[in-house]
């Protein structure tokens, strides 16, 4: 069985850096071969304009794992946050860069009162994003679609991001009608946030070992 992933940092890291993510996880099982597209900071709009990443693989399953750096609410435009951190900088201008980061890092509840509670997506762009990325793979592959829901934020990361919380309970929403409409598999995750993801966004080891057995049990593997 070929499984292609695709997401962002959350399909990626584990926090803390102990243990394996669901995609590795899955990848170690026999017979399971998994392609994992996820990269930090992706946004649905990438994936909506690249979507033959996605499709160039022969894939019996995708497994979706987008929206919570759509959603939650910015401190800084997307543009920006490319600007400063991207490489190739010379010495002088890391630490211009490092000094824009702790400024941004210290004063971003502000920031993100600043601009209005925005996000790097809205929620209709989120909407359109996500439904053109389930018609694409339902249209062009007879892969079964999994779309796993969007971490919940954690109390710490809505004080810092206010917004955050109400804007992803609605994405989710969105996730589940899209679901239903273009006949994939939605799947919500309640898991802990104290144990499972303690950054209020990440996995921890645990949370990437249940989400692995929630997709087992799904696929009956």
């Amino acid at each position: 069985m070929k499984i292609v992933v695709v997401g962002n940092s959350v399909g990626l890291r584990v926090r803390p850096p102990i243990g394996k993510s669901y995609a590795v996880l899955l990848n170690s099982m026999e017979n399971v071969d998994v392609i994992n597209l996820s990269q930090t900071a992706r946004l649905s709009k990438y994936f909506a304009i690249n979507t033959d990443q996605i499709l160039c693989y022969p894939a019996d399953v995708v497994i979706i794992n987008l929206g919570v750096v759509d959603l939650c609410s910015r401190p800084v435009p997307y543009w920006y946050n490319r600007m400063i951190n991207r490489q190739g900088y010379t010495l002088i201008g890391r630490l211009v860069v490092y000094l824009n980061l702790k400024l941004v890092y210290s004063m971003r509840r502000w920031l993100v009162y600043l601009r209005l509670k925005m996000p790097w997506t809205t929620l209709r762009e989120f909407r359109h994003n996500m439904s053109y990325i389930l018609s694409r793979i339902k249209k062009e592959q007879t892969a079964e679609v999994i779309v796993l829901s969007i971490n919940k934020p954690s109390s710490r990361v809505e004080y810092r991001l206010p917004g955050s919380i109400d804007r992803i309970e609605k994405g989710n929403e969105i996730l589940q009608e899209l679901c239903e409409t273009h006949s994939s598999d939605y799947l919500p995750l309640h898991l802990d946030q104290l144990t499972d993801y303690p950054d209020g966004v990440h996995f921890s080891e645990s949370g990437h070992q249940k989400v692995f057995d929630h997709i087992r049990d799904l696929l009956n593997l």
